[in-house]
């Protein structure tokens, strides 16, 4: 099978919805994960619109392992199984959660990010338009971090 596939998690909103359009205009079937039952049953008809077609999923734990026994079982068939773990992405949900922080929490958090900012939505897509694309063909079984660094250690450094 040539047709590029993708399982989306938090696909109802933010990183998963930017993700998700993204591979549905490049014409993937991508499974749909999220917490919005509601919100993912709307997005295979917005997917449609794009030429995607979307597929609602309802499960959200065990990603990684789940993404590694992939690669393991279904490399043979050159089928890639690679997971994205964002840090702090601006979203609508994170900036709600951030925003119940107390002052002195976010200035801490945001002055220990060593790219010295959240991410973005469509940051995030394109690493996984990257990863989906023939120039990653050799990455299979990976956890990949979209963190602006903070796993590097910085963010313990200081």
């Amino acid at each position: 099978m040539d047709r590029e596939c993708a399982l989306a998690t938090g696909a109802t909103s933010g990183i998963g919805w930017a993700t998700t359009y993204s591979l549905a205009v490049r014409g993937a079937v991508v499974g749909l994960l999220g917490q919005r039952r509601k919100k993912a049953e709307e997005l295979p008809a917005l997917l449609r619109e794009t030429k995607g077609k979307g597929i609602p999923l309802h499960l959200l734990r065990g990603v990684i392992g789940l993404v590694r026994t992939m690669a393991l079982e279904f490399g043979p068939q050159r089928v890639r199984s690679n997971v994205i773990c964002p840090g702090m992405v601006e979203t609508p949900m994170s900036d709600e959660a951030v925003a119940s922080y107390p002052e002195a929490e976010r200035a801490f958090y945001r002055s220990n990010l060593p790219l010295g900012r959240f991410g973005k939505p469509h940051e995030v897509a394109k690493a996984v338009l990257h990863l989906s694309s023939a120039d990653a063909s050799h990455s299979n079984g990976m956890v990949y971090s979209i963190d602006g660094g903070t796993t590097a250690g910085y963010f313990f450094a200081n």
